[in-house]
């Protein structure tokens, strides 16, 4: 038997209810590095309410969960959110939305760049906003968005 490798996220004596309706009673366990675990329980048995504790969406009743440091927890929903009716181009890009709306304010501020003349403190506002702006999509690489969206789709082999 191998021995398990460093711990990277523990739940002790975790509790949760619903109202008056107990859900959780006193769960603990230890995740390691290399650990694949299964989480197998009837319908409204807590799985997904231990899982949202986990990853720090929900806080327990009682009990804790202390995690590595530096170790990220993210939960993947089991409804989607997406609209059925976008494209996988449109759901792509919304997942790149952050950089969709900083695109924008960069145009809009060159837009009020273009419409001031040069002397003006608006025009200067707008030109340091401009330069905040352009550093931010170069360091989210934001003028390579459509490559890097198509490169996505390709490697998921997602279909137009």
């Amino acid at each position: 038997m191998e021995t398990p490798g460093k711990a990277l996220l523990s739940a002790l004596n975790i509790v949760h209810a619903y109202g008056g309706q107990p859900v959780l009673s006193d769960i603990s366990l230890t995740l390691h590095e290399g650990d694949r675990i299964g989480l197998i329980g009837r319908n409204g048995s807590g799985k997904s309410t231990l899982m949202r504790i986990i990853a720090g969406l929900y806080a327990p009743d009682a009990g804790m969960v202390t995690r590595s440091v530096g170790l990220r927890t993210a939960l993947l929903t089991q409804e989607c959110s997406l609209d059925r009716e976008w494209t996988i181009d449109q759901a792509l890009r919304s997942a790149a939305g952050g950089i969709t709306s900083l695109m924008d304010a960069y145009h809009a501020a060159m837009d009020r760049v273009a419409h001031t003349t040069g002397d003006c403190w608006e025009h200067q506002e707008a030109q340091q906003e401009c330069d905040e702006l352009h550093h931010q999509l170069e360091v989210a690489d934001a003028w390579n968005l459509d490559s890097r969206l198509k490169k996505i789709a390709m490697a998921l082999d997602l279909q137009d």
